[in-house]
Parts: C-alpha cells; sequence; structure tokens
C-alpha cells in the first residue's frame, strides 16, 4: 500500500484505525524507485496532510528485500507498522509490533537511505504515545548506511514534536558487513536510531534490549 498526493490541492485527512496484520509481508523484488513496507502500510506520502495510525498491530515477519537484491536508487524504509510516514503533520498511537522487521536490500547509497524500525521506518512530523515494539530488528544486507531503532529509524521533522510513553523490547542486530565505504555508517538506538532535526521531545520512553 502506498498512497502518494503530493499535488496537494486540498489539505486531506487520513487515518488508519484499529487495523491488523499476522501474516509475513515480504518485497521480493526491487524498483527503479523507492521502497517502502510496512505490516500495515509501506509507505504514506502527504505533504499536506493530517494523518494518523492509531491502535494497528502487526505480528508478521516484514522484509525488504532478500539477501541477493542489490539496489542504487533512492530510499528503503522498512517499519513493523508503517514504512514511511510522510504527513505535513499527524500521529502514530496505540500501535504494537511483535514481527520481525528485516532490510535485505543492499544500497550503495552513502545518505542513509536504509531506514528500519519497529513501528515505523521512517517518519517526517508526527507525534509519538503509546506504541510498543518486541519484535526484533535486523539488518542482513552490504548497505553503507542504515538507521535503526526499536521504535523509529530515522526522525525527520522541523517543527515540535514528542514521543511520550513508547517502549522496545526487541533486539537491534545489525549483521552488515560491509567495509568498503568510508563514508557510511550504521546508527543503532533502542528507540530511535537517528534523528535529523533537534525537534523531538522524548517522555518516559523505555528500551530493554540488545543492541
Amino acid at each position: 500500500f502506498y498512497a502518494d498526493n503530493t499535488s496537494g490541492i486540498a489539505q486531506s485527512v487520513f487515518n488508519l484505525t484499529s487495523c491488523s496484520n499476522n501474516a509475513n509481508v515480504t518485497l521480493d523484488g526491487i524498483g527503479a524507485g523507492n521502497c517502502h513496507v510496512g505490516g500495515i502500510a509501506g509507505g504514506i506520502v502527504d505533504g499536506n496532510a493530517i494523518g494518523s495510525i492509531t491502535g494497528c498491530t502487526n505480528n508478521g515477519e516484514v522484509r525488504n528485500g532478500t539477501t541477493k537484491s542489490t539496489y542504487t536508487g533512492k530510499w528503503i524504509y522498512t517499519g513493523g507498522i508503517i514504512g514511511q510516514y510522510g504527513f505535513a503533520t499527524g500521529k502514530i498511537s496505540g500501535c504494537s509490533n511483535t514481527g520481525t522487521v528485516i532490510n535485505g536490500v543492499h544500497s550503495n547509497q552513502t545518505g542513509g537511505n536504509i531506514r528500519i524500525g519497529g513501528i515505523a521506518g521512517n517518519a517526517d512530523c508526527a507525534t509519538f504515545e503509546n506504541n510498543t515494539n518486541s519484535g526484533t530488528i535486523k539488518d542482513v544486507s552490504l548497505s553503507y548506511s542504515i538507521d535503526m531503532g526499536g521504535i523509529l529509524g530515522r526522525f525527520n521533522c522541523g517543527s515540535a514534536s514528542t514521543m511520550t510513553n513508547c517502549n522496545n523490547t526487541g533486539k537491534i542486530l545489525s549483521e552488515n558487513i560491509f567495509s568498503g565505504e568510508t563514508a557510511g555508517y550504521v546508527s543503532l538506538g533502542g528507540i530511535i536510531g537517528r534523528t535529523t532535526k533537534t525537534t523531538l521531545v522524548m517522555k518516559n520512553c523505555a528500551n530493554d534490549c540488545t543492541l
């Protein structure tokens, strides 16, 4: 599932409420563009919209690519609930993931385009409340630059945002063995792998996992 209404004729409202998935979700091939995979939604991108994902659960494995996939394109986001959450403003609340979230796409980009999270791989402007992850977050690729977090792989919003009462108990595991690119990096965090803005305030969040 990938919604894209970036033309933004008028501000729209998009809500996902009380959705659940118990099956495995796998992107086996790759295209020429972005690759976003999630247990509930792959990617939602609308820079003019207000959106929310509330009370959704995923219990299946979410896999973005196999270990044989090689990719040289743009962004690769994988999340237990959603791969890419790209609203102008919104909320992810009361969601939980128990499934293993895996990236197997090899990327030779150095801009940090592999983002993996128990709830969301990447999120723009959003408030996060009462989300939990107990699934393993794993990268098995040869990618240059990776952001991995128990709740969120990467946060990217210039507006004030909060993350409250979000908890992770799942393992964060990088099996990345690439060593030929000096400009690359791997960022691992029990709650968030990496933030590119200084606008997020975290309150009452907890991590109890192995990194």
